[in-house]
């Protein structure tokens, strides 16, 4: 086991195993993480699967099309950045506007996004 705090004790989850898997048989390894993330889907209320296995189709096609895993990494990271962002502002904050911008009766603070107050770093 990885950890000594209990973690993957807890979880079920053996990193030093997935580890030993992906080195040893990447084929095993690949079958064996989509076993696991269709019964995590699978597990899910009914009316959230639909959309998880899209999600995870679109995971999926991501890394099958990229050519470096750090590559795959940032755009499934902005995927899920972007699924968030529906999900909060979209669906649970009630109707966005067109440009999927959240509603005004936010707290965030606007960043300069130019102009001549620009410090460089």
């Amino acid at each position: 086991m990885r950890t000594s705090n209990g973690d993957s004790e807890r979880s079920g989850f053996d990193f030093d195993e997935w580890l030993r898997l992906a080195k040893e048989d990447p084929d095993a390894f690949e079958a064996r993480r989509d076993q696991l993330l269709r019964e995590a889907i699978d597990q899910a209320p009914l009316h959230f699967r639909k959309k998880l296995h899209g999600l995870q189709f679109q995971v999926d096609m991501i890394r099958e099309r990229s050519s470096h895993p750090l590559g795959a990494c940032v755009r499934i990271s902005n995927l899920m950045m972007d699924h968030l962002y529906r999900e909060e502002y979209g669906v649970k904050a009630g109707a966005s506007s067109a440009e999927g911008d959240p509603p005004a009766n936010n707290n965030l603070i606007p960043f300069p996004t130019g102009g001549a107050g620009r410090r460089r770093l």
